[in-house]
């Protein structure tokens, strides 16, 4: 319950992935990014929609999750 009252007040897109960059939550702020719906829950994100390019999207994410370092990326 508690991640769930995090993860709704968070204002910046946010998105949780596994070790296999299988999606486990996301917020609404992540919506305007990424067309998420319930279905996408435990699918791969790289197989998401997302509404700009990001480039190296995978790189930085694998990064992130050796490195526990947070990867900011402007979409325009």
């Amino acid at each position: 319950v508690n991640l769930d009252n995090i993860q709704t007040s968070i204002s910046s897109p946010l998105i949780v992935v596994d070790s296999d960059l299988k999606l486990l939550r996301y917020n609404s702020s992540a919506s305007a990014i990424f067309t998420f719906s319930g279905q996408d829950i435990n699918q791969p994100i790289t197989k998401a929609s997302c509404q700009c390019e990001i480039p190296n999207f995978e790189n930085l994410l694998r990064d992130t999750i050796r490195t526990g370092k947070i990867n900011e990326v402007v979409c325009q």
